[in-house]
C-alpha cells in the first residue's frame, strides 16, 4: 500500500460498537484457510468453518469497546488487541458457558457504529476469552465484563468477504 495523506480519510467518527461476533479458531477450515488482503487492507474471503457457526455476543451498545495499540519490540511492531463488552444479568447458566469459553481462542468480527466491519485474530493468533462478574453496588448493574484479547503481527483487517 503507498503511503497517502492522512487528510483524505476524515469520515464520520461514531465511537462504539454495533456487533461483536466470534467463532472458535478449532472450528476454522484450516486446509480451506485462505489470506487474501486486497490493497485497502480489506480481508477478501470468508473464513471457513468446518462445524458450527459465528456467535454473537450480546453486549449493552454503549460498553462495547475495541482498541488496538501498537507495541515497539526489538523485531518490529505488534499490536494488542482488546474487545471489551457488559452482559448483563449474572445467573449460574450463563456463569457456565463464560467458564467453558475460556478454554478456547477466537476469531473475532466486529461491526462499528459507523458500519464498518473487522477482522481481528486468525487461526494463528486466536483472541483469549476473560469474563469477569460483578454485583455492583446498589444503583450498579449486575453484570458480567467480557473481555477477547491478544496479540496481532499486524493490525486488524477491514472485512469484505468478496470470495
Amino acid at each position: 500500500m503507498a503511503l497517502t495523506s492522512l487528510s483524505s480519510f476524515c469520515a464520520v467518527n461514531l465511537g462504539g460498537l454495533q456487533k461483536i461476533q466470534y467463532v472458535p479458531i478449532t472450528w476454522v477450515d484450516k486446509a480451506a484457510f485462505r489470506r487474501i488482503i486486497s490493497s485497502s487492507w480489506n480481508w477478501q474471503e470468508e473464513i471457513p468453518l468446518a462445524e458450527g457457526q459465528w456467535m454473537e455476543a450480546f453486549s449493552i451498545n454503549n460498553r462495547k469497546i475495541w482498541d488496538e495499540k501498537e507495541q515497539k519490540t526489538e523485531f518490529g511492531s505488534i499490536y494488542s488487541q482488546q474487545i471489551t463488552g457488559i452482559l448483563p444479568g449474572m445467573r449460574p447458566e450463563v456463569a457456565g458457558i463464560l467458564q467453558e469459553m475460556a478454554g478456547y481462542r477466537y476469531i473475532v468480527k466486529l461491526e462499528s457504529r459507523n458500519r464498518k466491519s473487522w477482522l481481528i485474530g486468525s487461526p494463528d493468533e486466536g483472541l483469549e476469552f476473560s469474563a469477569d462478574g460483578s454485583t455492583s453496588e446498589a444503583n450498579g448493574l449486575n453484570a458480567y465484563s467480557i473481555s477477547w484479547s491478544g496479540n496481532t503481527v499486524k493490525r486488524a483487517y477491514g472485512y469484505s468477504p468478496i470470495l
